[in-house]
């Protein structure tokens, strides 16, 4: 400290020589301070580590003498980097309401800190619309980076560090404990702000890795991070706003990052408009210690306001330099501050955690949200309810169910649950170069023609009733067994007392029908080439395992049950199937996840673009049944399949690593946020949306 800090200190204190101050500190700085106010007689000590003793011949004083003494100032000496810290402390254990606070170069820490109390206050009327009303105030306008203008999909930034470790594993080139050795590399390095190529030599000098190694690794990470960079797109849009205005734009960041390192990301993401990068590696000080200084020694005069997502770093010290401030949130802050916030203590893996960045990299990537709710997002479209709410549980499936096929020799994705679930199989297959895969088969498949086809006993027949029907008995056996007018027997009750014995009195017209499309069903089996020596693995998304156990009486070959959930038979038999499932729900009458409450939502979009298959014909050429869905129901499941398949690519091609299952509890409570509990979704057309049971034929609602 020099003898002008001391005498402004001096100065900004001379009505204080009576009253007790207090020095926050007992480092160099505070031995300093202490003895440059020698004059001051009612010097006391505070510090966060010690609470009794003596420093620098000054006495430590403790949280209840500080309150008994009526500390009047408190002047806090430490680094820079802990004066927010240490200044909230200070004003939660004060009584005063005229405290005076001021760091070692006089700084008015009260006013800052309310300030930043104000910015925080009044979070939920912010909106783009504001900050630009705001820019058009002042000349000089500086935005931070990290959080700000970009964002990652990750959740944690040292995320990216074990992406790349797993990364680097899957390609073949292993570098044992990477992401350990990156941040110790960071942390041993003599200067406080190393760029990422001093980061590297540090590192190479740790491990021993040779000079093509240690440029490999850096390009990799450097490409790693540049993947899952995303633009806040309201942010890009009001430094275009703040540039078309005429301001002098710049920005500012602690990074590893050198300025031209940065520039390439920006500008590959079309965010342009800013004269200047001011990165911390490249000019030896961080945000906390000197940077703000070093930019506005080179800005022109006028008045400049700072926009970022850190309180301390974007708020407190670009106030203490005498700019102004407007703070906007992370998308992790966001989510940790929204109604969504319980899935943060449910992630654990790497998958778990990518999985809930890309969710939050979605619905927060605006920062203004918020702007009039109270805490439930407002969810724009349908495209959105797709990506955040069901992408994730179809995403964790899927990662799941690579798993578990990978022994079979094909997969068989039964209709028309499948259609969608084989789009997402090739495109895993494809995006992670996964070699020796079973052959995805989309099998044409339905509850209708399965048990038709399977039917040889009466007890299949009355299983084939069971569903409810509106309709006359007589116009089930046209319905659900394919028996022609001229087959049907009159309807006489005194002979049949009930619809049972009347339909099951037709049995031999239903076998006979029964074997003709079990032959016309296995002929299209045929033209498959599906060998009867194989066991296949078969999908079904919700079920019991009823078109896997009347298919099973068909083929001639055996098949394993690979579900994205079962329950027990409602009728409680026993079918000795062989099922796995990503979410099992026992008890079909109690409901243990929210996806078993709620799966029709799903069931809905797991479908195609052909109707339901109600017969197969003498070549086995499939019969498809009258379309029922309207073009506002195509419209909903195609925006939904859109924002899967985005939501799966971008997941695998970029964030997922081998050998992690995504616990389903995560992608259920993911699920369940959809709920008006949780999301505004008035008015995007989910409230009463409806589906028809293709077999019994009824109106269900979702």
């Amino acid at each position: 400290m020099g003898k002008n800090q001391i005498d402004r200190l001096k100065s900004i204190l001379d009505g204080y020589k009576e009253k007790y101050i207090a020095v926050y500190g007992t480092g160099a700085m505070a031995k300093e301070v202490i003895e440059g106010l020698q004059e001051f007689s009612k010097i006391v000590v505070l510090d966060s580590f010690r609470d009794d003793g003596y420093f620098t011949g000054e006495k430590i004083i403790n949280v209840e003498e500080f309150k008994l003494l009526d500390v009047e100032v408190v002047l806090i000496a430490a680094k820079p980097i802990n004066v927010p810290t240490i200044a909230e402390h200070v004003l939660r254990i004060s009584h005063r309401e005229n405290l005076l606070l001021i760091d070692s170069f006089g700084n008015d820490l009260r006013k800052i800190m309310k300030k930043i109390c104000e910015e925080k206050c009044k979070y939920y009327r912010k909106s783009a619309e504001d900050l630009k009303a705001k820019i058009r105030d002042y000349d000089v306008i500086s935005f931070d980076i990290f959080d700000t203008l970009l964002m990652r999909k990750t959740l944690n930034p040292g995320d990216i560090y074990e992406l790349v470790d797993w990364k680097m594993y899957e390609s073949g080139k292993h570098f044992e404990n990477f992401a350990q050795n990156r941040i110790r590399a960071e942390k041993e390095i003599e200067s406080d702000v190393p760029d990422i190529h001093a980061i590297y030599v540090q590192l190479q000098k740790n491990t021993g890795i040779s000079d093509e190694e240690r440029e490999f690794i850096k390009k990799f990470e450097m490409q790693t991070e540049k993947e899952n960079l995303v633009v806040r797109t309201e942010m890009a849009e009001v430094l275009r706003y703040a540039a078309a205005l005429g301001k002098e734009v710049h920005l500012i960041s602690d990074m590893h990052f050198p300025e031209a390192v940065l520039d390439n990301f920006l500008k590959d993401l079309k965010i342009e408009g800013y004269i200047k990068i001011w990165v911390s590696c490249d000019y030896g000080k961080t945000k906390y210690s000197g940077l703000y200084q070093c930019y506005r020694q080179s800005v022109t005069d006028g008045r400049l306001l700072h926009i970022g997502d850190n309180v301390e770093a974007d708020g407190f010290y670009p106030l203490l330099n005498g700019m102004d401030i407007y703070l906007i949130k992370s998308a992790k802050e966001m989510l940790r501050n929204s109604s969504y916030w319980e899935v943060l203590g449910m992630v654990h893996s790497l998958n778990e955690r990518s999985l809930v960045g890309l969710f939050a990299a979605k619905v927060f990537n605006d920062p203004f949200r918020f702007y009039k709710t109270d805490g439930r997002p407002k969810i724009h479209s349908i495209y959105e309810v797709g990506y955040l709410f069901v992408a994730p549980i179809l995403s964790g499936f899927m990662i799941w169910f690579l798993q578990r096929v990978r022994k079979y020799d094909r997969v068989l994705l039964g209709a028309r649950d499948g259609f969608l679930i084989e789009k997402l199989y090739r495109i895993a297959v494809e995006e992670l170069k996964l070699k020796e895969m079973p052959e995805a088969v989309y099998l044409l498949v339905s509850r209708m023609v399965c048990i038709g086809a399977g039917m040889n006993t009466d007890q299949d027949i009355l299983w084939m009733l069971s569903p409810p029907y509106s309709c006359s008995a007589e116009q089930i056996l046209k319905e659900r067994f394919g028996l022609e007018d001229e087959e049907i027997q009159k309807y006489d009750r005194t002979l049949f007392p009930d619809d049972k014995e009347y339909v099951v009195a037709h049995r031999e017209a239903i076998f006979r029908h029964a074997n003709q499309l079990r032959s016309n069903y296995l002929k299209y089996i045929d033209s498959l080439c599906l060998d009867k020596n194989r066991r296949y693995a078969f999908f079904d998304f919700v079920s019991c395992g009823t078109s896997q156990f009347f298919l099973q009486k068909i083929v001639p070959f055996k098949l394993d049950g690979i579900y994205c959930g079962t329950y027990c038979p409602v009728s409680g038999e026993e079918r000795n199937l062989n099922i796995d499932a990503y979410i099992k729900n026992p008890d079909y009458y109690r409901k243990e996840s929210y996806f078993f409450e709620n799966y029709l939502f799903i069931e809905n979009i797991m479908s195609s673009y052909m109707p339901t298959l109600v017969s197969i014909e003498e070549e086995g050429v499939p019969v498809y049944g009258s379309e029922c869905r309207s073009a506002e129901e195509f419209y909903f499941m195609s925006e939904m399949h859109r924002a899967i398949i985005d939501f799966f690519t971008d997941f695998v091609k970029y964030l997922y690593v081998f050998s992690q299952d995504i616990d389903w509890k995560i992608v259920d409570k993911l699920f369940s946020y959809k709920d008006s509990a949780f999301s505004n979704t008035d008015g995007i057309g989910i409230e009463n949306l409806t589906m028809v049971d293709d077999f019994g034929k009824n109106i269900l609602r979702i």
